[in-house]
């Protein structure tokens, strides 16, 4: 239970601090000093749609839909009902981004307006996204889970480790997770 509840709470900080890592490179595209670093926000943009989109909000999804036949209270039931829309939401937002930042290192014309624009609405929804699941969905998860459910869910953690953060660092994010290192370190 812990381990799922723990789980989920992890990725959450390490996808905040992927977000992190995208607010300060985005200031480059607003008039900052220094020039956006593209490799950065490429993989950091792969890492949000690989990651997240392939393991984290599925299994958010299975948790939630699990939780769902044993709630009564309508407010919880209308978050996990937001929750799944902001899933979809992200996804698309992801994808739209992912589009935009291909783009500029493809040296296409694109308005940073839009740039701007579609980075804020991705940024906003996901953290109001992670700060509802934190505060109200997570610590519903040993309200309304029984131990079966939890320990069939807590299984499949073994089998999709977090490739950044997941104690063996995929090489295709060694330079991203150099990066987020160095920038916390230098803050």
């Amino acid at each position: 239970m812990q381990r799922l509840i723990k789980r989920l709470i992890e990725d959450h900080k390490h996808l905040s601090r992927v977000l992190s890592c995208l607010q300060r490179e985005m200031y480059g595209f607003s008039g900052g000093e220094d020039p956006p670093d593209m490799g950065v926000i490429l993989d950091a943009m792969d890492y949000i749609q690989n990651y997240p989109e392939a393991f984290h909000h599925p299994l958010e999804d299975r948790i939630y839909e699990q939780m769902a036949s044993h709630i009564s209270d309508p407010e919880l039931l209308e978050m996990l009902e937001r929750i799944k829309i902001q899933h979809s939401q992200l996804k698309e937002l992801t994808r739209r981004l992912q589009n935009d930042f291909h783009a500029v290192a493809n040296d296409q014309i694109l308005p940073v307006d839009r740039l701007l624009t579609d980075f804020r609405a991705y940024d906003e929804l996901l953290v109001e996204h992670m700060a509802c699941e934190n505060e109200h969905l997570i610590p519903a998860i040993e309200q309304y889970l029984g131990p079966a459910e939890l320990e069939q869910i807590t299984a499949e953690l073994e089998t999709r480790p977090d490739p950044m953060f997941g104690g063996q660092l995929l090489a295709q994010y060694e330079d991203l997770y150099n990066y987020l290192v160095e920038s916390e370190r230098a803050a």
